[in-house]
């Protein structure tokens, strides 16, 4: 039986994503490996405008998906 994840990578990053938190370094070393089609990112948090760049551009990043930051309240409602 085939699955997605027999050929894909999650990788969760959670919180506040800062630039200066290297995110350049991760996303560079995802490509250096040549993991960047096998790999998707699921951030969870708030992220800063140079991060929100880096992730945002398809050259650079692998697939991604963003969730803002949610308290408790909203975070049922969303589960």
């Amino acid at each position: 039986m085939y699955s997605l994840w027999d050929s894909f990578y999650l990788i969760g990053l959670f919180g506040e994503l800062k630039y200066k938190k290297r995110v350049p370094d991760l996303l560079a070393a995802i490509r250096a490996q040549g993991l960047k089609d096998k790999v998707c990112l699921l951030i969870t948090g708030r992220m800063d405008e140079e991060c929100h760049a880096l992730i945002d551009d398809p050259v650079l990043s692998p697939a991604s998906r963003h969730l803002s930051f949610r308290d408790g309240d909203q975070l049922a409602a969303v589960l």
